[in-house]
């Protein structure tokens, strides 16, 4: 008695070619996912960077030219103006980093997409096992 076994064989061979195919397509949207949100995190990085240049400059240039126009100004009571000045920059300063570090701490974490992905594929490969 002889068992034909190429029909099995076949059968076997598409399935784990369907199991495969099915892998790869996971992990290409995995990457995809993982892409996308790499991206995102760049740009945001750059928008905060510049943000930071920009208000940096910005507020150096002011404190400049708004010192050296008080100073000019009042020079009877510079010391007056000085101190006034120089608390009114710590202040904003302050502000401006309370802020900075608002955003980044209220940022969602990076890649929550991609990590919440993998945990759904760990959870569902434990239960069917």
């Amino acid at each position: 008695m002889k068992l034909d076994t190429s029909g099995t064989r076949e059968e076997l061979t598409t399935s784990l070619s369907r199991v495969w195919g099915t892998f790869v397509e996971g992990l290409e949207y995995r990457f995809d996912l993982f892409a996308l949100e790499l991206k995102s995190e760049k740009q945001r990085a750059t928008r905060i960077m510049l943000a930071m240049e920009l208000a940096v400059m910005a507020l150096f240039m002011a404190f400049l030219s708004l010192n050296a126009f008080l100073i000019i100004t009042f020079w009877e009571n510079r010391i007056a103006v000085v101190g006034s000045l120089l608390a009114f920059y710590t202040a904003v300063g302050l502000l401006l980093l309370w802020r900075i570090f608002a955003s980044i701490n209220n940022a969602p974490p990076p890649f929550r997409a991609t990590i919440g992905e993998l945990r759904k594929d760990y959870e569902s490969w434990r239960v069917e096992r």
